[in-house]
């Protein structure tokens, strides 16, 4: 995975297959699709999101408050 630095995604099932995808806005660059693929065989429902600040703010505090 690369690392990116994002302001803001949008959820939604882009490929009708009803499963919900992720669209992120990323700064200074193109938005980036992640497109959930997984088969119905897999029965893992989460999504991990590691967010890291620089400084003072290594645990990216109020990222997600606005």
């Amino acid at each position: 995975m690369v690392p990116r630095v994002a302001r803001g995604l949008v959820l939604g099932d882009v490929d009708r297959d009803g499963d919900l995808d992720v669209l992120v806005f990323v700064r200074e660059s193109c938005p980036v699709l992640f497109r959930n693929d997984r088969s119905p065989q897999n029965t893992n429902h989460y999504l991990r999101v590691n967010l890291r600040g620089k400084g003072k703010n290594t645990k990216a505090s109020g990222a997600g408050s606005g």
